[in-house]
């Protein structure tokens, strides 16, 4: 135990000076002149300059000195009204060494908009930022992209919001080496595909029990959580259908975000109330079902500024969800139903990995594509797990008990 402490402290001394010496940019300008590309990328972290309710061009910039801005950050928290529509500018200048290099920005999605230029050339963009509604096509596609600099890189980026009820650029973007950035990026995109086909897999293999097993409908269920999420996974975080389909529709594309949550939420209830009839709530359970239900109809019929103006009051009901789910889980453990051990640790990573989305989605931690994927993956194969053994597929260690046998309580499935 003294060993372990000693090197904790011992990897806390090495590592905790090397998150001091992150360079952070410092009222527009970020001195990049030290920093090893080759080691890692730069997130380009701290203030910017900002041109609130301005769509300037690089030209432009240089006869206005804006104000600074904590970059990145949502218009709805530095505003002093706290509105996210609109339009404004953001510049940066990067100090670099003055041999030309090619380097390469990690740009992700913003809200809901963009144009980027580096040294007065357009680099990249997301949609058409504009100054109205009409003017304005929203997209989420996050993409790296290539510029080759020497000496200093100032990035102009605008960005327009008419369309979601937060605005502005939340996630951080990075600056590296062309090759180790398009290589994260590849390793991303091909955990969200190994992932989805995992979860048709799933999909695919649930529904054959489904189908062969007397029709159970824990195993329809269960078809219908893996298949919800992996609709969700090309709809979420690294946008991997706007990836292939750039022209798809941007209102149905995060209404289809927002749906596959409230879906999921129904759908596990569902299964969490075949598999432990003894354990649930059918009132609680029924409840959240009609929330959800609220949720849905309200996100089908009203505008997304509207519907993701109440996404932080949709996470209270989300936890809820998890809470009155842990509580069946922990019931259905103590009583030593079949399947309960295998819902249990699956149950204490999904309350992980919500609090860790949750937490990514407030801007408050860095968001890693790899965490999301192989942390949901793994759960949704533990929940199948679960199935298996509840559905006597597979077998279970559950001890002898004098209790009532599984099949005194479940011998009536349907």
């Amino acid at each position: 135990m003294r060993r372990t402490l000693i090197f904790l402290m011992g990897w806390l001394g090495l590592v905790l000076p090397l998150l001091g010496q992150l360079p952070e940019a410092e009222n527009g300008t970020l001195d990049a002149r030290t920093w090893d590309f080759s080691d890692r990328p730069l997130p380009l972290n701290g203030t910017w300059r900002w041109y609130d309710y301005e769509l300037l061009t690089p030209r432009d910039t240089e006869q206005s000195e804006g104000q600074k801005v904590k970059f990145p950050s949502v218009w709805n928290d530095v505003r002093p009204y706290g509105g996210g529509d609109g339009f404004a500018t953001y510049t940066l200048t990067i100090q670099l060494p003055p041999q030309p290099k090619e380097y390469a920005l990690d740009m992700p999605m913003s809200y809901c908009s963009y144009r980027l230029f580096v040294n007065g050339q357009l680099l990249a963009s997301n949609g058409q930022p504009g100054q109205t509604k009409e003017a304005t096509v929203p997209q989420w596609r996050p993409q790296v992209v290539s510029f080759t600099a020497g000496n200093d890189a100032k990035l102009v980026l605008q960005v327009s919001n008419f369309y979601h009820f937060k605005g502005g650029v939340k996630d951080i973007v990075y600056l590296g080496e062309k090759t180790m950035l398009a290589r994260k990026v590849t390793i991303a995109r091909t955990a969200v595909i190994v992932q989805l086909v995992l979860m048709m897999l799933l999909t695919a293999a649930s529904l054959w029990v489904f189908f062969s097993r007397q029709r159970k409908r824990v195993a329809l269920w269960f078809s219908l959580l893996v298949f919800t999420w992996g609709v969700r996974s090309a709809f979420s975080n690294r946008y991997l259908a706007i990836h292939f389909f750039p022209d798809f529709d941007w209102t149905w594309a995060i209404r289809i975000e927002y749906l596959t949550i409230y879906f999921m939420v129904i759908v596990a209830i569902l299964y969490i109330s075949k598999l432990f009839k003894e354990e649930v709530n059918p009132f609680l359970g029924v409840g959240l079902i009609v929330l959800n239900l609220t949720f849905v109809l309200f996100t089908l019929l009203a505008s997304p500024l509207d519907f993701t103006r109440w996404l932080s009051v949709y996470l209270a009901v989300a936890a809820m969800m998890l809470l009155y789910t842990g509580i069946v889980v922990i019931r259905a453990l103590i009583n030593d139903r079949i399947g309960s051990g295998f819902l249990s640790v699956s149950m204490l990573l999904g309350i992980l990995l919500f609090a860790y989305d949750i937490i990514t989605y407030e801007g408050l931690f860095a968001y890693h594509d790899l965490i999301f994927s192989v942390g949901y993956t793994v759960l949704f194969i533990l929940v199948g797990f679960g199935l298996l053994v509840h559905l006597r597929m597979m077998k279970s260690k559950a001890r002898p008990t004098g209790k009532l046998t599984y099949s005194d309580l479940y011998r009536d499935d349907d």
